[in-house]
């Protein structure tokens, strides 16, 4: 995501308000089911058609969106309407579910065609913008290169998209275990000492090393 701000509206923040209704939903939380509603209805203005993709940025008063197009919000957006299609029953759950689908393949693909390295930057036209922030890595909202912590939260939804939506063949097991094992391979205690490193570049040398 590009960080909290006071005058834009951020696919990322709305997605974690669709994730706590939904969790208050499951949990027969009192006020969950509008707080759901609600959530859902102020997240449908960031979906875009026909891509099957979230926007990012809106202005404060939704009039424009911003150009630039992002995996961290869509992640946590694959996250919330997964929790939203459990949350939900009939027509209503369907329709997150088939969201949530259309996500998972398409990052799948990205997968496949990046060595598991995720671009996470992108233009309007969901382009892959791989040098991005390339003058400044370690940008606290949209670092350069391959988020290695990244790799294993897709790869758990992947996983979790599947077991939920269902899925034709293997595609999403296949590219859950792409991610998984790059991020392992590139992250895991490539300078010496146990933990990962944040993000890579895109022959998998450490970019970030924290």
């Amino acid at each position: 995501g590009s960080g909290p701000t006071d005058d834009r509206k951020q696919a990322y923040g709305h997605a974690f308000v669709v994730l706590a209704g939904a969790s208050a939903t499951l949990a027969g939380v009192p006020g969950g089911e509008e707080l759901l509603a609600d959530a859902l209805a102020a997240f449908e203005r960031f979906w875009e058609e026909p891509v099957g993709l979230p926007r990012e940025e809106f202005d404060r008063a939704w009039s424009t969106p911003e150009d630039y197009r992002g995996l961290n919000a869509t992640m946590h957006a694959l996250e919330a309407l997964l929790a939203a299609s459990e949350a939900l029953t009939g027509e209503a759950a369907a329709l997150q579910r088939d969201r949530a689908r259309r996500i998972a393949h398409r990052v799948a693909g990205w997968a496949h065609r990046h060595e598991g390295r995720l671009p996470e930057h992108h233009d309007a036209s969901w382009r892959p913008l791989l040098e991005h922030h390339a003058d400044r890595p370690d940008d606290p909202f949209r670092p350069y290169g391959a988020t290695v912590g990244h790799g294993l939260e897709w790869s758990r939804l992947l996983l979790a998209t599947r077991a939920l939506v269902g899925d034709p063949d293997d595609t999403l097991i296949e590219a859950g275990r792409v991610l998984f094992g790059r991020a392992v391979a590139d992250g895991w205690a490539v300078d010496g000492a146990d933990g990962f490193v944040y993000t890579t570049d895109w022959s998998g040398r450490p970019v970030v090393r924290a």
